[in-house]
């Protein structure tokens, strides 16, 4: 995992949005159920392993009383996973029917609950690292937004943990 936190920001960006928008557009006519399955894995992939790999290295440098709670994050982290690829499946297979749709609308709020949980608490690490000191909402609320518009956010957010982790390393 320590893949995702050491490349340069443009080799993320690639991995995340280059090279699924890419394939997405050459497979554009041929989109059958395994190929849409394959195609959001592979967009959603990408930044759920960064996600991942900001919150193990960033639990390395945090002192105790302020790291990511395991347990808490790894249930938010795979039920967007999960739910990401149930949500393929049943829109591919048209699955998802009307008495159905109450559970899938309840299911897509606790999916963005969820995935708020996890950036704040990334968001929260990452700038108690930077300020070396416990913060508040006003500290982190930029790195979630940088977060949430990860198309932009890579370029500012990978430069700087790359930074950071280099400082630890050298002063370890």
């Amino acid at each position: 995992m320590r893949f995702f936190v050491n490349i340069k920001s443009w080799q993320l960006f690639t991995l995340m949005w280059g090279l699924p928008g890419l394939l997405s557009l050459v497979f554009l006519d041929m989109l059958q159920a395994p190929l849409y399955i394959f195609l959001t894995l592979l967009c959603c992939g990408p930044f759920f392993s960064w996600l991942y790999a900001l919150r193990k290295a960033l639990n390395a440098i945090l002192p105790e009383s302020t790291k990511i709670p395991g347990a808490l994050f790894v249930f938010h982290f795979w039920y967007c996973i999960g739910f990401i690829v149930i949500g393929s499946i049943l829109t591919i297979t048209r699955a998802l029917i009307a008495s159905m749709l109450p559970v899938f609308v309840i299911a897509s709020s606790y999916y963005a609950i969820a995935l708020f949980i996890i950036i704040r608490s990334i968001s929260k690490a990452l700038a108690s690292v930077e300020l070396n000191k416990p913060v508040s909402t006003f500290d982190y609320i930029r790195y979630i937004m940088l977060l949430y518009f990860s198309p932009v956010g890579i370029w500012i957010i990978q430069p700087k943990i790359r930074e950071i982790l280099a400082q630890k390393s050298s002063a370890a």
